[in-house]
């Protein structure tokens, strides 16, 4: 089973759930959950989440008109006369659905931020958290503009390297190619603000941002970073510098959502 097939299955998983506990794939994904550490904190996490989740549900006062009124619509619904009082001009059947409704968005909202906010977001994170643990040494030196390391990055043996628009200029220290996943990682040392640059194809990894070009600021555990999609290839900027605010590094840059 491969790593992302484990990620996307350990998402489904709920503490305490003995059905979903016990569903094949769930167990296949938790005994190779056990013996990574990424994994294992998928697994961990999952606990205080729904935790948090039980306790949004629970916080929710429901007044007492509400609550005669849930039993109204029971009491219809539970009717041999149901189909006929079924309507919904019927004000508790319309009042019982807006909670509902209001239930449904509090836990959607709470699980898109707990989860990711685009395809591929996770995987993001992971090349984010590698490339801030890896050591500067690592970087063959290069000094140059930016949008200029297309051809060194090529006789690398790593194509579709690009940088967008209005970030060509700024002059680079070092660049380097890892691997992750079994793909090729693209990154370039920026020493003005200490910003990096990051570059690996898209869909292999499944990274979807539409549309294309379109800027995504995603907050992370390690930090702040602006990510977008073109032609397959995912282009990713942070900084090592806390000061740094990378919406003001790209807000006057094209398709930049306003």
């Amino acid at each position: 089973m491969k790593l992302r097939t484990v990620k996307s299955i350990l998402l489904r998983y709920r503490a305490g759930s003995k059905k979903i506990a016990e569903e094949r794939d769930m167990e296949r994904a938790l005994i190779i959950a056990h013996s990574h550490p990424e994994l294992e904190q998928i697994v961990s996490n999952q606990g205080p989440f729904d935790g948090l989740f039980h306790s949004a549900i629970a916080g929710i006062e429901v007044s007492d008109t509400t609550r005669q009124k849930f039993e109204e619509v029971s009491q219809v619904l539970n009717s041999k006369q149901h189909t006929q009082q079924f309507s919904f001009r019927n004000p508790a059947l319309l009042s019982v659905l807006v909670s509902l409704l209001v239930l449904a968005f509090i836990g959607t909202w709470l699980y898109l931020s707990r989860s990711q906010t685009f395809p591929g977001a996770e995987e993001v994170e992971a090349i984010l958290k590698m490339e801030k643990n890896s050591n500067i040494e690592q970087f063959d030196p290069v000094v140059t503009d930016a949008a200029s390391l297309g051809d060194w990055f090529t006789m690398k043996g790593f194509d579709g390297y690009f940088v967008p628009p209005g970030l060509g200029p700024m002059q680079t220290a070092g660049a380097k190619i890892f691997r992750y996943e079994g793909q090729q990682v693209a990154t370039v040392a920026i020493p003005e603000g200490k910003y990096f640059f990051i570059v690996f194809p898209a869909t292999p990894l499944g990274v979807e941002i539409d549309p294309a070009g379109t800027w995504k600021i995603h907050d992370t555990e390690e930090g702040k970073l602006a990510v977008q999609v073109v032609n397959g290839m995912c282009f990713m900027v942070f900084s090592m510098d806390e000061k740094n605010d990378i919406v003001s590094l790209i807000r006057n840059l094209p398709h930049l959502p306003k």
